[in-house]
């Protein structure tokens, strides 16, 4: 993980010279990643599980929610969440992004 924070305070620091380091960046991890989640979210919808919102967007926020709750505090301070923090976060987003059974789509 410490390889991966220096690599990612590195594009911050120069993608502001370097616009195309950080669009380069973006388009190949946090982008990509979003529509692999995206179109497993889509096929989950086409099997019957409700979201609370279009595959793509709900794609966003489980990132977002994922991503940097675990990143910003680890760059802010140094701490890295436990196996089971991160457990719990990954489920709470989940269930943020899952309708309940009984909601209405």
């Amino acid at each position: 993980m410490d390889s991966h924070l220096a690599f990612l305070r590195l594009i911050i620091a120069e993608a502001r010279r370097f616009p195309e380091i950080g669009q380069v960046w973006y388009t190949r991890g946090p982008l990509v990643t979003c529509q692999y989640v995206a179109a497993y979210l889509a096929q989950q919808q086409a099997s019957g599980t409700k979201l609370n919102a279009a595959p793509e967007v709900a794609a966003q926020h489980f990132y977002i929610m994922v991503d940097a709750s675990v990143l910003r505090r680890t760059l802010a301070t140094g701490q890295r969440p436990g196996s089971a923090q991160i457990d719990a976060l990954v489920q709470s987003a989940v269930d943020l992004i899952l309708a309940k059974p009984d909601a209405k789509a």
